[in-house]
């Protein structure tokens, strides 16, 4: 199919929307379901100029390394949606944007924007659909022009997740706009504030990413209010300490397949972390038991931390007085005087 065809099919799909007056401010990612609509547009009058678009084979394609989507991620259960839509149509309807590759001899076309499409196809060609193709607009784009192409292709999409997402304009920061958050924010058409907030939940220390169990639950809404727990001093050695424990239980939730804690209590628990207060240190005591010349026990001491002594007459010992009280001398460190029958404490503390 050459670009005409493309477009021609896509005009016959295209119809434009009325805009509805807004019940709600607008958010960063409102523009981004128009804005499909007016690339479809523009490519249907002929505006948007691509190279070709063609049918190729999905084993000589290979994804960006700058691409958005985990890979990992990918699989007959995420991509199911796919699989059935492609079997139902015996085709792929949308094409995925690729740019030509120079100097590999096992690929042809790396992939923009449609790894999930490419990823559907490949398991289609080995699960008894080998002449399956894989339908591609061929682009040439700079690395920078591939990156919004792609954001625009999936930043409307339910199925990639924020922390995806977050990863990815996190590299993109530092590879494509030299570490300008406001260059980056310009480029993009989104709000700056919103990708400050994206930025924060890619640099969520791992152990705070995996204390919310599932990765795809991790939301921009979430970074926003962990976030100001992470800038150091006693609380956020707290928060961290509390993430470990939540990141194990969660996954030992996941491992039983039970489910996981809810974001939002996952940010309760961290919140209350930061601000509990220490346990005391568990008091620390020594005993010691007094024998009467006997040999039963008279006296039992017990030492505690910070200097304090807690003394118990054992009775019954046999012990005469004067025997009690050399134990209770020698205990507390007084010089004693005997003073008739009854002995009494006589000279200064020694201890």
């Amino acid at each position: 199919m050459g670009n005409k065809g493309f477009g021609d099919a896509l005009a016959d799909g295209y119809k434009p929307v009325p805009a509805a007056k807004p019940v709600r401010p607008a958010l960063p990612t409102d523009g981004v379901l128009s804005s499909r609509s007016s690339t479809l547009a523009e490519l249907a009058t002929g505006k948007l100029v691509t190279e070709r678009t063609m049918w190729v084979r999905a084993d000589r394609c290979r994804p960006w390394a700058h691409h958005n989507r985990d890979q990992a991620l990918l699989n007959e259960e995420s991509c199911g949606d796919l699989i059935a839509a492609f079997k139902a149509e015996g085709r792929q309807r949308i094409p995925a944007v690729v740019r030509r590759l120079k100097d590999d001899a096992s690929h042809d076309y790396e992939i923009i924007a449609g790894v999930r499409r490419h990823w559907t196809v490949s398991w289609l060609n080995a699960h008894n659909y080998p002449d399956f193709d894989f339908l591609v607009t061929v682009q040439a784009l700079s690395d920078e022009e591939a990156f919004r192409l792609a954001d625009i292709e999936n930043r409307a999409r339910k199925d990639l997740s924020d922390l995806e997402r977050a990863r990815d304009y996190l590299k993109a920061l530092d590879l494509f706009y030299a570490g300008k958050q406001t260059a980056m924010a310009e480029r993009l058409n989104v709000n700056p504030a919103w990708l400050s907030r994206l930025l924060d939940l890619a640099r969520m220390p791992a152990v705070i990413q995996d204390a919310f169990g599932d990765p795809a639950l991790l939301k921009v809404e979430h970074a926003k209010n962990v976030a100001p727990l992470l800038r150091g001093g006693p609380g956020t050695a707290k928060v961290l300490a509390a993430a470990g424990e939540l990141a194990e239980r969660q996954q030992a939730a996941r491992a039983a397949g039970e489910a996981v804690l809810r974001p939002a209590d996952v940010v309760r628990l961290l919140q209350q972390a930061a601000v509990a207060r220490s346990k005391p240190a568990k008091e620390q005591t020594r005993t010691e038991m007094i024998l009467a010349p006997n040999k039963k026990p008279m006296l039992k001491v017990t030492r505690k931390r910070g200097g304090g002594i807690v003394m118990e007459v054992v009775p019954k010992s046999g012990a005469a007085p004067a025997d009690l009280l050399k134990a209770i001398e020698a205990a507390l460190g007084f010089e004693w005087a005997a003073d008739g029958v009854n002995g009494r404490l006589a000279g200064p503390f020694k201890g």
